[in-house]
């Protein structure tokens, strides 16, 4: 059962924290590296937010990271979404034309990665930890290297033997878990830091606001999903904030979640009594 000021690694808020964090960032770049190939330890964050075209505010992860005329986007998926899947391949493609905007000669290569961390089983093989995904040309055996596409299946990691995997997988292992006694277990230097800092986050006011944030949100939006969203729309919010209600979720984050006005959420509250 989780602990209820847990705070788990698969978030947007956790990872995007982590990675900014000059303390935890090697955790990530360890695996990054072990899992794609992909060293990131002399690539710098853009000092911009990236807009991704979403105007609505959110708590996707978007890191952006760039070395000369290489870029790599990272990500992290709660819940597997085909729109959003669509949506992450357009940025890339985006990204990859926005190098020329700014200066970049045409004659110089561009590469650009999207790295992603998926918290589902892949849809074809639920064996698959990893895939790399690049433009292939198979009659002619072309390969276009200046865009790939990398996945991490992260509940994979759940079926691990823990005793007999390696140091990486262990540290993916630790995405499995819901409360910090069973993080624990692993007990090397870099995966204790993140977990001492998940320890202090969950006692982070701010952090906590963004953090429960993005959790409704992600429950809101599987809401909608599972029960059709279309008919009745404002019907459907009202439900959804009556669950959220029940749950003790704080009224300002139901607010941001469902568009409700905070007249129309105490109504609720007073007829729910």
């Amino acid at each position: 059962m989780e602990e209820n000021n847990f705070v788990s690694l698969v978030s947007d808020t956790t990872f995007k924290y982590l990675f900014k964090n000059n303390d935890t960032r090697a955790f990530l770049e360890s695996i990054i590296l072990s899992k794609t190939g992909v060293d990131l330890r002399n690539f710098n964050l853009t000092s911009e937010e990236d807009n991704t075209g979403n105007k609505v505010k959110d708590y996707r992860m978007d890191l952006v990271l760039n070395k000369d005329n290489e870029i790599v986007i990272i990500e992290m998926n709660s819940d597997y979404n085909k729109s959003q899947d669509i949506k992450n391949r357009q940025y890339l493609y985006r990204k990859a034309g926005r190098m020329f905007d700014k200066g970049n000669k045409y004659a110089e290569d561009i590469n650009v990665k999207l790295i992603m961390f998926n918290n589902y089983y892949h849809k074809q093989d639920k064996n698959i930890k990893t895939v790399n995904y690049s433009l292939y040309d198979i009659r002619n055996k072309l390969k276009l290297n200046d865009i790939e596409i990398y996945e991490i299946y992260l509940p994979i990691y759940k079926k691990v033997c823990y005793d007999k995997c390696n140091l990486i997988d262990k540290r993916l292992w630790l995405f499995a878990c819901n409360n910090f006694e069973d993080m624990k277990q692993v007990t090397d230097e870099i995966s204790l830091r993140v977990i001492k800092e998940l320890e202090v986050l969950s006692m982070n006011n701010e952090f906590r606001d963004d953090y429960d944030y993005e959790n409704v949100q992600r429950k809101l939006m599987n809401s909608m999903k599972n029960e059709g969203y279309e008919d009745g729309a404002k019907d459907k919010t009202i439900e959804i904030a009556k669950k959220l209600l029940s749950s003790n979720v704080d009224i300002k984050i139901i607010i941001d979640s469902t568009g409700l006005t905070k007249e129309e959420i105490e109504n609720l509250t007073s007829n729910t009594n």
